[in-house]
Formats: C-alpha cells, structure tokens, sequence
C-alpha cells in the first residue's frame, strides 16, 4: 500500500468520527433543553357510542380515556397538582403527576383496520410555560393503542385525508335471483312479455360483516340503454336482507340471451346515508328455472351460440271428417260448382327456441295464443309421385283456406271448411298433398312462421300425418328440402270464403247465350252457322219456347229448312220448294231436331241440395268355351181311325152369322221307346272392372232465357227402282235459334255425377290412393249427358278404353274468347258452361 493511499483512509475516518460526535451532541442538548419528560402514555375506558336512533345495531362513535403522566428532567420527580392545557381544555395533574382526558373518534362504516393518529401538544401552564410533544394512534376496529414515540407505524397503517379511503362501506354479499312468474296475459303469442324475477339481496358491512339490518334502502333499476326502468324504496330486515320484484319487459322471439341489468343501491338514513353501491346482475327471462338470474361476481354469463330466432314447429296434424256442409253448395251462372268439405282438425303447436342455457330442450309447448293457419290442398298429375323440389311445380293448387285459430291446453282443435270444385273431384279423391302454415297474426314480429306439408286424402274419415318441415334459410334446395318460401307462394291462391254470398269464381266469361252459339261452330257434321229464326208469328215463337211445338208450327219450320227456289223458264221465271219440303210436311220429325236450352243469366240465392245417390256399374268381358256329344234313338207307332161331317150356312151381305154343324171320331193306338247317351264339357271365364256413381241434385232460383234450337237430322232415303235399289244419306245443315225475349227468374233443378274406380280395400301390388295408378275418375253434368255416358258404356258392340283426357278437340279458337287469359279451355264436365238442356 502506498503512502498517499494510507492518508486517505486515515483522513475519512477522523471526519466519520467527527460528525457523529457533532450529532450525539445535538441530541444531548435537545434533551437538556426539555424540562418536562413524558413518564408513561396510556389509554382505558374504550366506549362505543350510538347517537342516533338509525345507529342501534352500529357504534357512530368510540371514546376512550388517555392518561399521560409527566416528570421533570432533573429529580425525575412528577409533576404534580400543576396545571397543563390540554389542546384547548385545562387539565390539571394528578398526585401521581398524571394527566387525564377522553377522546371521541368518529367510526367509519366500513372499521377499516387502520389507526387514527392524534398529536397533542401539553403545555404547563406555570411560570416556566414548559410544553411537551405526544403523538399516539388508536385503531378502532382492533381497539389497539400505540405510543407513536415508542413505536413507530408504517405510513399505509394511518387513515389520513390525502389516502384513497373506501367508497363504499357496505356490500351485497348474498343475492339470490329465482322465476316468479309473468306479470303480462298468458298469451305466448304476445311479442312483449314481462317477467318477474324474486330477487334478494343482503348487505352486509365490510368491516365486521355484521348485516346491515333495518336500514332505508333505495335501489334504482337501469337497463342496458342507461334508462332507469324501476324503483324500490324499503328496509332492509333482521338480516340485512331486501328483498323486491325486478320486472323485465322483453321481446320472447329474440335469440335466448341474458338481459343486464344493473343494481344501483343508495342507503338513505343512517351512518350510511348517501352511500351508493352498484351491482351487475343479468337475467334470462327465457328460463323459469335456477339458471333463471346470473351475478356478474361469476364473470361474464355465458353466449348464445346460435342465435337464432323463435319460429313455430308443427311436426303432427289428425284430419277428421266431419261431411259436407248443407249450405256449402256453391253454383254460378256458367253452373260450375263447389262442394264444401269440413273437417276437424288437431295441432300441437310448439316454439323452437335453437338453444337453451338450461336444458337440452330448445322447442318448448305452446299453451295459449292466437295465430293464423293456411292450409292448402295440392294436387299433381299422374306422372308426379312426391312433392319434392324439382316437382313442386307441377304441383297445382286445389282448395285451402285460412283463418284465425287459438292453442287452448296446448292444442289447436278447429274446424275447417274445404271448397272442391266439381272439377276437382277426380284429382282430389287419390292422395294429394297438404301444406300448412302457422305464423304469428302480426307481421311486425320476430317470431318465424312455420311451412310443413304432408299427406292428405279428401275422402278419409280420419287420418294422422306426420308433417315435414320446411326451412326457409336454404342456401339450396336439395330433392326433399323444399324452402318454405316455395310452397308459401302456392297458398297465395287462398280466396277469402267468409262471405258465403260470395259469388263462385269460373274460368269462363261473357254471356252463356253467345257461349253456346261459340261452342257449336265448326263441328264435325260441318253444319251452318246458327241463325235466329224469323218465320214464326210471335205467339208461335212464344208457344215454341214456351211448350211442345205442334205439328202446325212443325209444318212451318220447314219452310225455312227448305224454302222456296227459283226456278228459270223460257219466258217467266217461278219459285218452288224442293222435293224434302213435301216430305217434311207429312212427317217433320224425320227432318228436324228440336231441342230446348235453358240458358243462366245469374243465379238469385242460395243452393238447395235436393237428392244424393250412389250407383254401381260393372264393366265386363267374357270368354266361353264348351264341348258336347249327344246320341238319342227314338220309335214311335200310331193307328188312327176318324171321320167328320160339318155345313155351314152364310148370309152373303152381313157377315156377321154363321150356322153350322158337323161330327167326328177317333180312335188311335200309340206306343214308343227312347235312349239318350251323351257327355258334356264347358269353361267360361270373366272380367269385370267395377265402377261407383255419385249423383247430387241441386236446386236454385235463377234468371234465364229459354231457347230452342231447331237443326236438320240426318236421314235416310231410298233411291233406284225395284231392281237397283239404294240408300241415300241426306242431312240438312241449316241451324236456328230463337230464344225468349227477356230474362225470367224460373227454379232450376240440375244434377252433376262423379264416376270413378271402386278401390280394392286391401292391395299388396297397387297403391290404391295414388293419382300414379288411380286417374280414372269422370264428371258429368246433367242427366242426359250422364244417360250417353251410360249407353255408351253398355255398349256390347265397342271396345271401352277408360283413359283420362286433358285436353278438348275442337273450335278452341271460337271458345277462347270466353275462357280466362293464359288457359286452355276445357269441357270437364260434358256440358256447356251455363246452359240446361231440357227435355221436348
């Protein structure tokens, strides 16, 4: 070590050493300088305080009794009987030289475990006026005391203004949120519902946890918008519990989440009056269970990973027949008529929620509610088997309706009436299809209407179908999902039948006397347009159209059948009916056709039913065979002997007598034998195919004209002489019509009949209600159109081929002026639209 270095260390430990003695010296004279010592500080006597009657479970505040006894710095003696000023207060010493005071510190609600620190200057009041310095703490949750001069505190352990001190001294410490019920109409049909939720919450302080019992509480509601949506003023109880109904109003079609709700608790009187605390609770007002509420200390409550809408599930319908309603016949003026169908109908409807936060069951019953049901009868042609996506288009919509239905217990239970056309008899006898759709009455709604669709068969007494949905948020469409939106489209065609006095819509149009001219031209006998007759009197027109024609007015259409022709001579030139005018006036019948129409203008009132009846017809063929051998031998003889005499007498011009007389006698012998041997064989087979005929007969007042028609009949007449003789066909095509002058309002009676196949009751191979293997069906109106039909079939001399047909032959382009844009006009039933023939 080198010199410079010694002296250096040297040098640092004569000035360490000198300034501690410089700072031993300063105490030293601090010390000397005080004349008053503090011998002992303590404190006795710790009191709580209640100074008001809202405090009796909780101190306001604490006192306690400080003694501080003092000695003089030179005796050490006490200083006694001397007195000191205390703060403000004088005091006087004790014999033990001990100085007495109380204290009183306000208590915090929350007893925060923090001292209060109190510094107290003591000044002797003497000649000398010596003074003194003490500082002590007191903590008012442990009742601890410290002399501050003995022991010293870390700053953190004092309660001092410029610390952040608790702003609040209470807490919720138990809540309980549990279902109580609806406080809204039982109606799950309703958007808005209100929910009551039981809430309770107990406080209690932070510092002891005692319950902050018999308190004023205010405690305010705020929903997630910041809007104060309810109030509750009360005491709490023994416990320190309030207890209070939250009501929350919420759309119950939304995605299931929790709603939030905050809490915010206000003490009104009391040590802690104004004091504000505030909670977060959230409330699933879909659950009416334990997952019912949700305490925002367990974090955030759990998401709905779905998020889907409500929508109504129907997955079960039972269709029951109840028959046809008597005052559900409906006819118009082309005479195209409705049958009304009613029937029962089941459904239990239910609301499919996509999730649950409390259980695996996310479609939930419907017990009470209004909703609107359309229900749609679809039909498709013989080629098509299923409803599926690429079909549906073929599928053609038959008859619905839609109304206004109410869940009673759970169940929709309502009648329905279905309106056939007569034209769809046929069609709606096999299995059809019936969609359904269920949706909310209010369009201003999230809750998703339901589309499912099922089988349907019209002539079922009772019948349960399982249903298919139908999504409506198909991206595609796959064979057998078919969106709802598809199907939805086909009820548009509903009509509104609430008004029964609603007249039956008809393809046709314009007038049914212009109708019936239309649909005679162009026919296949290539007879002329139809004239109006002008030749007759009007009191013959009037006994024409009115009854039988005569043989007098007869004679007279054949005037204008066969007028008179010019003939050109050589010098003048004549007129003179053809040879058929003679003909026809000797017998008429052979050359005219008269038939009488009665043509509807409108129908006046309701329909009555008058007659119903079911008939058979068997269709049959048969193949015989038979073999046979016969021998018979026969002898036979006679003997015969007789004679006779007889006269007779005449009278020439009367011829009205004649005598006679005459004998005879015989006498005769006969005896024989016979033997027949022989065998037979026969086999004979059969087949029949068996059809049913319904007719109904329907009446109702109408205005109408009547008309005759008079055409030319075909004929025969022989022409040659005897030799070469030969037969002629002459058919006079001239038509006339002559009709009533005006509209009469007369009571029509007119019968319609549905033929179709007699089903087997059991088949293995054939599927008795499908329209793929069951298209026979015909309709017919009127009885002479029905008696053609039937004469047509049993017929023995034609081959019947039973077949259904969809289109006409014929003058289409003189009909189509009378058929609806875009369709294809179509005699279904073998009659013309608005006209009943009648019979001459």
């Amino acid at each position: 070590m080198t010199s410079y270095k010694l002296v250096s260390i040297l040098l640092t430990i004569l000035l360490i050493s000198s300034c501690s003695l410089k700072v031993e010296e300063e105490k030293a004279d601090e010390t000397s300088s005080q004349a008053i010592i503090l011998d002992n500080l303590s404190i006795s006597s710790v009191q709580k305080i209640y100074e008001n009657s809202q405090s009796i479970n909780r101190p306001t505040h604490k006192s306690f009794l400080v003694k501080a006894c003092l000695k003089e710095t030179v005796l050490l003696e006490p200083i006694r009987l001397q007195d000191f000023l205390v703060g403000t207060k004088q005091i006087k010493s004790d014999s033990n030289g001990c100085l007495h005071w109380s204290e009183k510190a306000p208590m915090s609600s929350s007893m925060e475990n923090r001292y209060i620190r109190f510094s107290k200057k003591l000044v002797s009041l003497g000649s000398a006026r010596e003074e003194i310095k003490i500082e002590y703490a007191f903590n008012l949750y442990t009742d601890t005391f410290v002399n501050l001069a003995l022991e010293r505190l870390p700053e953190d352990a004092f309660q001092t203004a410029a610390k952040d001190e608790l702003k609040v001294d209470f807490d919720m410490t138990d809540l309980t949120i549990y279902f109580g019920g609806y406080d809204s109409a039982h109606d799950d049909s309703r958007t808005e519902k209100k929910v009551i939720s039981k809430w309770i919450g107990c406080f209690k302080y932070k510092a002891d946890m005692n319950s902050l019992s018999n308190q004023i509480v205010e405690m305010k509601v705020v929903d997630e918008d910041g809007e104060v949506v309810q109030e509750v003023v009360n005491k709490t109880d023994l416990k320190g519990c309030l207890r209070a109904n939250i009501y929350t109003e919420y759309d119950q079609f939304q995605p299931i989440r929790w709603i939030p709700r905050k809490l915010v608790v206000k003490v009104v009187e009391g040590p802690l009056a104004s004091q504000v605390l505030e909670r977060q609770i959230y409330i699933n007002p879909w659950v009416n269970g334990r997952n019912h509420g949700w305490d925002s200390r367990a974090g955030e409550p759990p998401s709905n990973p779905v998020g889907e809408k409500a929508k109504l599930f129907i997955d079960n319908v039972r269709y029951t027949f109840l028959g046809n309603r008597e005052d559900g016949y409906k006819v118009n003026k082309f005479l195209d008529l409705s049958v009304t169908k009613s029937y029962l109908i089941e459904l239990r409807p239910k609301i499919d929620r996509g999730h649950s936060f409390s259980t695996n069951r996310i479609i939930e019953d419907i017990y009470t509610g209004r909703f609107r049901l359309r229900i749609g009868v679809l039909g498709a042609n013989k080629e098509v088997a299923e409803l599926t996506a690429e079909s549906a288009s073929k599928y053609r919509y038959i008859t619905g309706i839609e109304k206004e239905v109410e869940v009673v217990n759970n169940k929709i239970i309502t009648s329905i009436d279905l309106p056939f056309r007569f034209e769809d008899l046929a069609e709606s006898s096999a299995r059809t299809v019936a969609v359904i759709e269920l949706s909310p009455l209010s369009d201003d709604t999230n809750l998703q209407s339901v589309v499912v669709s099922g089988n349907f068969l019209a002539s079922s007494h009772q019948l349960s179908v399982g249903l298919r949905p139908h999504n409506n948020n198909l991206d595609v469409q796959s064979e057998l999902n078919i969106s709802n939106l598809l199907l939805a489209q086909k009820l548009d065609h509903i009509a509104k039948n609430d008004d029964p006095n609603q007249e039956l819509e008809s393809n046709w149009k314009g007038s049914t006397t212009e109708l019936f001219k239309a649909l005679q031209k162009d026919n296949q006998l290539k007879q002329e347009p139809i004239l109006t007759l002008t030749t007759l009197s009007k009191k013959e027109s009037e006994t024409l159209v009115s009854s039988k024609a005569n043989l007098q007015i007869k004679r007279k259409l054949c005037e204008s059948f066969y007028p008179k022709k010019k003939i050109s001579g050589i010098i003048f030139d004549s007129y003179s009916h053809p040879i058929e005018y003679s003909d026809c006036l000797r017998d008429p019948d052979k050359h005219l056709l008269i038939t009488k129409h009665k043509h509807i203008q409108n129908i006046i009132g309701k329909t009555q039913k008058l007659y119903t009846s079911t008939d058979k017809i068997s269709i049959g063929t048969g193949f015989l065979v038979y073999d046979g051998k016969s021998r018979r031998t026969s002898k036979a003889k006679r003997i015969s002997f007789g004679g006779s005499i007889s006269g007779s007498i005449e009278i020439p011009f009367l011829k009205i007598l004649s005598l006679g007389v005459g004998a005879n006698a015989d006498i005769s012998k006969m005896w024989s034998r016979d033997h027949t041997t022989g065998t037979t064989s026969r086999a004979q087979f059969s087949r029949s195919r068996n059809l049913f005929v319904d007719e109904i007969k329907l009446g109702f007042n109408a205005n109408l004209k009547n008309c005759v028609l008079i055409q030319g009949k075909p004929y025969e007449e022989s022409s040659g002489g005897w030799l070469n003789s030969s037969t002629v066909q002459k058919h006079n095509k001239k038509r006339f019509q002559l009709c009533s002058s005006s509209p009469s309002e007369e009571w029509v009676e007119e019968s319609w009949f549905y033929i179709g196949e007699q089903k087997p009751s059991h088949s293995m191979l054939r599927d008795p209600w499908s329209i793929s293997e069951n298209y026979l069906g015909k309709i017919i109106r009127g009885k002479s159109n029905y008696e053609n039909f039937y004469n047509l079939m049993t017929d023995d001399t034609k081959v019947i081929f039973l077949e259904k047909v969809e289109t006409m032959q014929g003058n289409d382009k003189y009909i189509q002026s009378f058929y609806k844009p875009k369709e294809r006009a179509i005699l279904k039933d073998m009659a013309i639209p608005g006209t009943i023939n009648q019979d001459i």
